[in-house]
């Protein structure tokens, strides 16, 4: 949720806009954040087994992983983890028409809105309201709540982004436009996000974890290609259209075949910018690679503790969380897209 002092907005007599995500409890006056959480979940596992079986995994040893590293109140940590990411991924469905069935476009405008630029009461969606209400108790008792803030304010002004590239008539964005929604998602919102919650020193390791990130980042871009296509984000730059030589007909004609996944039959053109994407993957391990030579710092900078933290981060969260999945998908799509003339050290 974002506060904008120069802008108002009276949504407290408009109608609540659901997503079929909301579930109550017993007494059916209750959001009960705990079952629409399931029910999200649920959602995105019909979807695609495979992309969010694995990271509901990861979730459930959240809270175990901070115990380990002997991260103070952990528990809370856990919970806040799992928060945040259900309400993004809650925002995430709605402007993609994730949910069933899809709102219309003006309803996801009209949402989206509602939680950038109101206060809370004015949320238009219980279950959003109930979510950041723990969200921001949990960020008060842990001397978070201006950290965390600035985290979620930029993945929402980053998924307003793309609600707008969806509604324009016009979807495609050049190299610069693309890269900073990125990094207001990925590296201003969801590593810092997360370097606070794991009790990360923030400064000293966002530079050493952007290569990884950045990574996975072109990976997501691959692996959700048609997902997105389908949903109308282009997301190959204006400038890397022009580069290749793809055009519009090539864009619909991915759009034509549905979610039927199949590497092969793109054209030749979107192959060509596909190895160039994984080049820049192979690049960004290399660097991951040798960062990873040095120790992530924790906030209390205790020497034992940061060697033990570090390794488990490396051996364990990193590639559970990460880098499994690069090694996992990339591969597959060379299979399909594959060039002599192509290089890589990783794959």
């Amino acid at each position: 949720m974002l506060i904008n002092n120069n802008i108002t907005y009276s949504y407290l007599s408009m109608q609540e806009i659901l997503t079929g995500y909301e579930k109550y409890d017993e007494s059916g006056s209750n959001i009960s954040i705990a079952m629409s959480i399931e029910e999200i979940e649920v959602s995105m596992r019909d979807r695609d087994p495979e992309k969010y079986g694995d990271f509901d995994e990861v979730l459930a040893k959240v809270e175990l992983t901070l115990r380990l590293m002997r991260i103070p109140e952990y528990k809370k940590r856990a919970r806040l983890f799992d928060l945040v990411y259900h309400a993004m991924r809650f925002i995430d469905d709605v402007v993609d028409g994730d949910t069933k069935p899809p709102l219309p476009l003006s309803d996801r405008k009209s949402l989206v809105e509602s939680i950038m630029f109101a206060d809370i009461s004015e949320i238009r969606n219980p279950l959003y309201r109930e979510m950041i209400l723990e969200i921001q108790e949990i960020w008060k008792n842990l001397w978070v709540y201006d950290e965390m803030m600035k985290g979620i304010s930029q993945i929402i002004i980053s998924m307003k982004f793309d609600l707008d590239r969806i509604m324009d008539t016009d979807k495609v964005r050049s190299r610069d436009d693309l890269e900073e929604n990125f990094h207001k998602m990925d590296i201003i919102g969801t590593i810092a996000g997360t370097a606070i919650i794991f009790w990360i020193d923030p400064r000293e390791s966002i530079p050493l974890i952007t290569p990884l990130w950045e990574a996975c980042r072109v990976m997501y871009n691959l692996r959700d290609f048609w997902e997105d296509i389908v949903a109308d984000l282009i997301n190959i730059p204006r400038e890397s259209l022009d580069i290749f030589g793809i055009s519009m007909s090539d864009i619909d004609s991915v759009k034509e075949s549905g979610k039927q996944i199949d590497y092969a039959k793109l054209p030749e053109s979107i192959k060509q910018w596909m190895r160039s994407e994984i080049q820049k993957i192979d690049e960004l391990l290399d660097t991951h690679q040798k960062n990873m030579e040095q120790n992530i710092r924790f906030s209390d900078n205790k020497k034992i503790l940061q060697w033990y933290r570090n390794l488990i981060l490396k051996k364990l969260v990193f590639p559970k969380t990460y880098t499994n999945e690069i090694f996992e998908r990339i591969p597959r799509i060379l299979e399909d897209i594959w060039s002599e003339n192509l290089q890589l050290h990783n794959f």
